[in-house]
């Protein structure tokens, strides 16, 4: 079986993942959740890039998975240590060099999210990034073609059995 390794967004909480583990658990895998000093102002991508590279150690068939500001810690763990693949969950996806910072305005993220929230309210499926921004970044920035799950911007608390599923089958619905 494989183990997932759980990277947070901002604030860098490992709880925000509390509700996937023990489904992924149950489905026989591995699962483990870094916690990273999202509240210590002297920490940054390289002290996050160690943590969770010190979270897999010599583990094989890792799967990581990045929310939200942990994509940019994604790619740099996946520069030091062998990873089976590496999920994306609403996650900032930055080019080479690019800053944290600077990704706001380099995407258009602010007028993405006005424009998406004047065509319609989303209720439950918020997203704090639009899905269609989201898409876009991914096919302009990978050249991806991404699926979408409901839930919103915060899916693995709003939606953590579907989120689940996607992680161990790569499937959509």
């Amino acid at each position: 079986m494989s183990t997932f390794v759980l990277i947070p967004g901002a604030g860098g909480t490992a709880w925000y993942w509390h509700r996937i583990i023990p489904l992924l658990q149950r489905a026989g895998h591995e699962a483990i959740a870094v916690d990273l000093p999202g509240d210590d102002p002297t920490a940054g991508l390289p002290e996050y890039t160690r943590l969770v590279a010190g979270a897999i150690g010599d583990r094989d068939d890792v799967v990581l998975v990045a929310q939200s500001l942990g994509g940019f810690t994604a790619p740099l763990v996946a520069a030091k240590v062998p990873l089976r693949s590496v999920v994306l969950v609403n996650a900032m996806i930055p080019v080479p060099g690019e800053t944290p910072g600077a990704w706001w305005d380099n995407t258009g993220w602010l007028a993405a999210r006005t424009a998406a929230a004047v065509r319609a309210a989303a209720g439950a499926d918020d997203r704090f990034f639009p899905a269609a921004f989201q898409r876009e970044l991914a096919a302009s920035r990978l050249g991806a073609d991404t699926g979408v799950l409901p839930g919103g911007h915060l899916i693995a608390l709003s939606r953590p059995a579907e989120l689940t599923d996607y992680l161990i089958t790569g499937r959509i619905g």
